[in-house]
């Protein structure tokens, strides 16, 4: 034995040797009791074997060798660069501390540990790494291939610096999570008692099992696929995945999970097959290029789809089990796709209160929507619609409502409109129900120099950053007592717009009844909305710029707005900058823009293509449809009420979302409350100027399309104050 015990510390050199206790064709450990170790025979050169006997904490000081091996009694502190190709360090009682790097990056490492293995700084370099432990935390690698075992109870972290690929060859702790720069590829099981993350990257390849009893949450950027192979499982009560870009496959292997939140503007395909239980897909805030899901329980469990909208594709949910839900309120959209929901079996499918379901292409034979149980007929059964369903019909579009109680509608009206396109229904089981309010459309025309909104609320441009996002909608406050007087009343508007939603080249009409409406309301209109900040019209005339009546606007193609609110109805295409992001108006478009410290606020009255109004922000890009108005403000705002900076306006289906540093406030608005609000919105209806009354006409005509296709009599408009909520519109 060697011992150092005058000054606890000792230093073993051996120049290109063995450092150890021979013994026949193997090297022996060389015993040893010290407080600090250092031990070299250099760079990638000879072997050190050390048993450290020492009753109290070793140091592991600066040391070199091509294999280092050291097995202590009692905890170790590696605090100098340990420089060798394979190493292998073992405590039998107690800690492994890492304060320093290990390892040259070319061979094997094994950390060993009866208790923990923590690390401050430094990193391990090695082709593969081994690590036991009670727990791993922020164990920072540069590592080819990993395996690790941790206590059921315990956390395991893990950082991978590395580019390339990282291997999992076997992972186990309560709750795991593995970042790495590079591809992950999942080899041997991953078992985390809890939870379970990893995050690539690049893409994440399961070939095994990812198993606990909680989240595995699979994340990757860089386009990253998450994806299993043949005969792999990731089995949790939840999955999580997202993407960049990349897509998301788990048709190959096996998913098996309770609830899944999903967000990626790649593809995304889902099979998910329970033993037991029920299945949820939550609200997916950006859109996808194309949704799959294909899914089973073998107990009656009821599948739920949330909010689903897609670039350029289809969405297609298939489900074996008791009933096939979509969400209240949810809005599924379809771009360039069709829009299938199907029960396999003999439940039923439920379309909840509000949902929107929208399918839109103008390529041959898309964009459909089918809404079956059991199998997808050869040829749909024209029947006739239930009580408490209108629709609406252009060009070859037909709605095969299936064989006679097998689709039925609650008390408040639903919408059919089939543009163009096929709506079917069938069932083999149970009818097909659709709750209240609910809005079917396939395929709006788009005839040239015609709107038509494709409902899809929330539609971000080529997204940066895909987060997973909660949304809100406040409820309706009620006033007891308390007086309320709007702005502009309802009475006599909205039934002459339904009145030609059929009929909408009658617009002349539409504007006769919107200006009785008005002018029998002008005197409601005390107050511009704007608490006395700005001036609505054309400009604010403190600016400098021109307030007139001229809304063509036919100077700067650019605009800079500094608290002040703009009417615009450009003859060429114009950008808005703003303190919270740019705003894109192409020609013969019409939009309100005001712009706060607190806010920026767009209201896009009117436009004549698709993408003409579009929001550029931290992040994402937001196409703004006719009818629709968006909100953007600091993340610490607060609610919609607090930051409205045109509280005469209606607003309904309002959506929340937290958006990193911003809040984005998205919703349909009521357009007569805006005209009866704004003086030179007044003008410009009444104008006798030809170009002036010819853009009005077009607005009021797309507003008249709007409301067709906006939901029944009973969903109602609200006034949006701060603290303070007043439905005041029935519609």
């Amino acid at each position: 034995m060697v011992t150092d015990s005058a000054a606890g510390t000792l230093s073993l050199t051996s120049a290109g040797g063995t450092i150890g206790t021979p013994n026949g064709k193997v090297t022996a450990p060389l015993q040893v009791s010290a407080f600090g170790i250092s031990a070299n025979t250099g760079v990638g050169k000879g072997l050190v074997n050390l048993q450290d006997n020492l009753a109290g904490a070793t140091e592991l000081g600066a040391s070199s060798a091509k294999s280092f091996t050291i097995n202590t009694a009692q905890s170790i502190a590696v605090t100098a660069p340990l420089a060798a190709s394979n190493v292998t360090i073992k405590t039998a009682a107690s800690n492994i501390f890492l304060a320093s790097s290990v390892g040259d990056g070319t061979g094997a490492i094994s950390l060993e540990a009866a208790g923990a293995i923590t690390q401050s700084s430094g990193l391990i370099n090695a082709k593969s790494l081994s690590l036991t432990g009670t727990s791993g935390n922020n164990i920072q690698t540069n590592v080819a291939i990993l395996t690790a075992a941790f206590a059921a109870n315990a956390n395991a972290t893990i950082n991978n610096v590395g580019s390339g690929p990282l291997i999992l060859n076997g992972l186990s702790a309560d709750n795991i999570t593995v970042t790495s720069a590079g591809a992950i590829v999942e080899n041997k099981q991953i078992l985390g008692f809890s939870s379970v993350t990893l995050n690539a990257g690049g893409a994440i390849t399961v070939n095994g099992n990812v198993v606990t009893a909680g989240t595995v949450s699979l994340n990757t950027v860089n386009g990253g696929i998450i994806s299993e192979a043949k005969n792999a499982l990731i089995s949790g009560s939840t999955f999580v995945g997202t993407s960049d870009f990349g897509d998301i496959n788990t048709s190959k292997g096996q998913l098996k999970a309770n609830f899944l939140t999903l967000g990626t503007s790649g593809n995304v395909v889902i099979s998910d097959n329970l033993s037991s239980g029920n299945v949820t897909v939550s609200d997916i805030v950006l859109p996808v290029k194309s949704f799959s899901f294909t899914g089973s329980s073998n107990n009656a469990g009821v599948f739920t789809l949330g909010k689903v909208s897609t670039s350029k594709g289809s969405i297609s949910a298939v489900w074996t089990g008791s009933v096939l839900n979509v969400a209240p309120g949810a809005v599924l959209s379809a771009v360039d796709g069709n829009i299938t929901l199907q029960q396999l079996g003999t439940s039923t499918v439920n379309i909840g209160a509000n949902a929107i379901i929208h399918a839109s292409s103008t390529i041959a034979n898309t964009g459909n929507v089918t809404i079956v149980v059991g199998a997808i007929p050869n040829k749909g059964i024209v029947g006739t619609p239930p009580p408490n369903v209108f629709t609406n019909y252009t060009g070859k579009g037909q709605i095969f409502f299936g064989p006679p109680g097998k689709l039925t509608a609650t008390a408040v009206s639903s919408t059919l409109n089939a543009f163009g396109r096929n709506i079917l229904f069938n069932s083999t089981g149970a009818a097909i129900t659709l709750q209240d309010n609910v809005v079917i459309t396939a395929d709006p025309p788009l005839k040239p120099g015609e709107v038509i909104s494709d409902h899809a609320l929330y539609n971000p441009v080529s997204p940066t950053v895909v987060s997973i996002l909660p949304t809100y909608s406040p409820s309706a406050v009620s006033l007891g007592n308390t007086a309320v007087n709007p702005i502009i009343t309802t009475s006599g508007i909205e039934p002459n717009l339904v009145s030609v939603s059929n009929s909408v080249s009658t617009t002349s009409s539409i504007q006769s009844n919107l200006l009785s409406a008005i002018n029998a309301n002008l005197s409601a209109s005390g107050s511009n909305g704007f608490n006395g900040s700005l001036l609505p019209g054309v400009v604010n005339s403190s600016t400098g710029r021109s307030s007139s009546s001229d809304y063509s606007n036919h100077g700067s193609r650019s605009t800079r707005l500094n608290n002040e609110a703009l009417l615009l109805a450009p003859d060429k295409d114009q950008q808005i900058e703003t303190k919270f992001g740019r705003l894109s108006v192409k020609a013969n478009s019409m939009v309100l823009v005001i712009s706060t410290d607190r806010c920026l606020t767009v209201f896009n009255l009117d436009d004549r293509k698709r993408g003409s109004v579009v929001a550029h922000l931290e992040g994402s890009d937001i196409v703004l449809e006719p009818g629709r108005h968006l909100t953007v403000a600091r993340a610490s705002s607060g609610n919609f009420s607090a930051v409205n900076p045109a509280k005469f306006v209606g607003h309904r289906r309002l959506i929340s979302d937290d958006c990193g540093s911003y809040k984005v406030h998205r919703s349909e608005f009521h357009l007569p409350s805006v005209i009866g609000g704004l003086s030179q919105l007044r003008e410009f209806v009444r104008s006798t100027d030809p170009a002036k009354r010819a853009a009005a006409e077009h607005m009021l005509k797309t507003a008249a399309i709007l409301n067709s296709l906006g939901g029944s009599s009973s969903e109602r408009f609200e006034l949006y104050n701060e603290d303070l909520v007043t439905a005041y519109v029935n519609h």
